[in-house]
Order: structure tokens, then C-alpha cells, then sequence
């Protein structure tokens, strides 16, 4: 699955109808007596985000970072574990943008292998 999301600092408008179409009653998840449960155990989803800024655990912009939040938080309600490959400071310098670049194809090809 592909599914190209831009990251807004207002927000994730186009993303909530597409996890809708994803999240079907009875098809990728079902509520019991304990909660819910999801379906979708043992499929796999690796999730790209790409960022203009910084907003990893170790940075002052943490609290403003949502879009791994909240996918990790969708996905796992319908049983599936994400496996994210992160990019990061896109817009802050051309040096910085080639490092994660970098990194982020060594991450695909770790996925990969």
C-alpha cells in the first residue's frame, strides 16, 4: 500500500476519509466484550514521513509531531505494528536534506533486506 499524505501544520484533512475507507466494521476490525479488536494481524504497512523541520523525541517540537502518532494509533486499531522510515529537516539546508536522504534509503534497504 501507498498512500501519499502531506504533513500540514494545520492539520491531516485529507487523511481521516481514506482511513474510513480502511477501517470497515466486521472487515479490519470488530468490537467484543473486551474492545475493540483488529483484523489486520500479520499484514504489513511501512509508512514514509517526510518533514520539513525537526520533531524526533530528542528535539523541542516533539509535542507538535502527530502524524506518526496518530497513524501508529490507527493502525494499530486495526492489529497492524507500522514499520516507519522518517525524514527529516528537508527544508533546513541542502547538507542536511542529503544526510537524510541518505539515511532514508539505508532505512528502505534495511526494510527491504
Amino acid at each position: 500500500m501507498v498512500k501519499r499524505q502531506p504533513a500540514r501544520a494545520t492539520g491531516v484533512a485529507p487523511l481521516p476519509p481514506w482511513i474510513d475507507r480502511l477501517a470497515v466494521p466486521g472487515r479490519t476490525f470488530r468490537y467484543g466484550e473486551a474492545g475493540p479488536k483488529g483484523l489486520m494481524r500479520g499484514k504489513r504497512v511501512i509508512v514514509a514521513l517526510a518533514r520539513g523541520g525537526f520533531y524526533g523525541p530528542e528535539t523541542a517540537t516533539v509535542s507538535a509531531e502527530y502524524a506518526e502518532i496518530y497513524l501508529r494509533a490507527i493502525f494499530g486499531f486495526l492489529g497492524i505494528a507500522p514499520e516507519f522510515v522518517l525524514v527529516e529537516g528537508l527544508a533546513a539546508g541542502e547538507q542536511t536534506k542529503a544526510n537524510a536522504m541518505a539515511a532514508a534509503r539505508d532505512a528502505v534497504g534495511q526494510i527491504a533486506a
